[in-house]
């Protein structure tokens, strides 16, 4: 009997010792995930800062000194509150609460511009030096000059000045004269026959309204406006018979993308001057034998044929055009010294020492002389006009 007894408890210890053994594990477990602070109850925590509130009142208590309380990712979240941030002033250590894959790009975000709105870069362009021996300062046209635009994008203009008289022994002046940015225009009527300064303004006039009649001008405009001038005259002249005989002189040129194109009719002069400034090259020569008759001229009944020529239009490069009256009386080797010798002035300047020169030295005709510097885009001073 006493035998059974035993078997019989200690059948029922095996079962109360796995039991007790599993709540034991169970509750060892929970002790160690729940931290140290979490193993006082609320009702303990409370009670326990109400009773140290009241030994030390003046004592902050060490669950709100900062750096040293709860963990911030471990407080009672409230809907109150802002966004967590970075770490407060006075704060020893940053907030352990990481931020998202979205917040941690969203400050960069803001500075990436996307791809598809950056603009093309521009290919880069080299201006290629020009080979020795190929320069084209001074080319006679033989056949059509395309038009062009300059390698560098930049734009040529013409800084101008210009000078006319009457001379010292003519009572009119019969020269008329054009000098803007693009275009030079000088003219000069024919002396002997009727109404020379009614032909020489009308030409102009004619050839500056044809140069400015189309955006996309070629060196055909000038040719045009020289036809054009000669059939104003000619209508003009039938409509008033009694100034039959009415002619001019005509020499013009213009800006054409890189070059400057000119066109002559008669025995008006064009000089051209290197950027260099060392020597003075004549590009016209007169339609008219030695001391003899024009062979051509504005306001004929012959088809008129002008003589076409073009320089390059390098910066500095400085072109002069007169009527015959500022050769009348200066020889040729005074006149290219007194070019270069003002080469230094500004274009009005040197338009009026060499009209001054031809004064002095006879003024038997009329003299108008345009003075003209190659320049690339930029301020350009209004063509200036200096007469007597």
């Amino acid at each position: 009997m006493l035998k059974l007894a035993n078997l019989l408890a200690m059948a029922l210890t095996v079962p109360v010792l796995a039991v007790v053994i599993l709540v034991l594990r169970e509750l060892r477990l929970t002790f160690v995930r729940r931290p140290r602070h979490q193993q006082q109850a609320p009702a303990d925590r409370g009670a326990q800062k109400k009773k140290s509130q009241a030994a030390e009142p003046g004592k902050r208590s060490t669950s709100e000194t900062p750096g040293q309380g709860v963990p911030q990712r471990l407080r009672e979240p409230s809907r109150t509150l802002p966004a967590l941030g970075p770490p407060a002033a006075g704060t020893g250590e940053p907030p352990e609460e990481k931020r998202t894959p979205e917040e941690e790009q969203r400050p960069s975000a803001t500075l990436v511009t996307p791809r598809k709105s950056l603009p093309a870069l521009p290919p880069e362009t080299r201006t290629e030096a020009r080979p020795a021996g190929t320069s084209r300062e001074l080319v006679p046209l033989s056949g059509t000059v395309p038009q062009r635009q300059r390698e560098d994008g930049a734009g040529v203009w013409l800084h101008t000045g210009a000078a006319t008289t009457a001379g010292r022994h003519r009572r009119r002046n019969e020269d008329s004269h054009f000098a803007d940015t693009d275009l030079l225009v000088v003219a000069d009527g024919v002396g002997g026959a009727p109404a020379g300064e009614v032909a020489s303004k009308l030409a102009v006039d004619t050839v500056v309204q044809a140069w400015r009649r189309d955006a996309r001008r070629t060196h055909h405009h000038l040719q045009g406006g020289f036809r054009d001038a000669n059939a104003a005259i000619l209508r003009h002249v039938k409509g008033n018979p009694q100034l039959r005989g009415m002619a001019t002189t005509l020499d013009a040129c213009a800006v054409i993308g890189d070059r400057i194109v000119g066109a002559h009719v008669g025995d008006g002069y064009v000089w051209a001057v290197p950027p260099e400034r060392t020597s003075v090259r004549q590009i016209t020569r007169p339609h008219a034998a030695p001391q003899g008759p024009l062979l051509r001229m504005i306001g004929s009944s012959v088809p008129v044929h002008p003589d076409l020529w073009a320089v390059d239009a390098r910066p500095d490069t400085r072109l002069v055009l007169s009527s015959d009256g500022l050769p009348a009386d200066l020889d040729t080797q005074e006149l290219h010294r007194l070019i270069l010798s003002t080469a230094d002035m500004a274009p009005a300047e040197t338009a009026s020492v060499l009209m001054k020169a031809a004064l002095k030295a006879g003024g038997t005709d009329n003299i108008t002389v345009i003075v003209a510097d190659v320049v690339l885009s930029g301020s350009i001073e209004q063509p200036l006009l200096l007469s007597e």
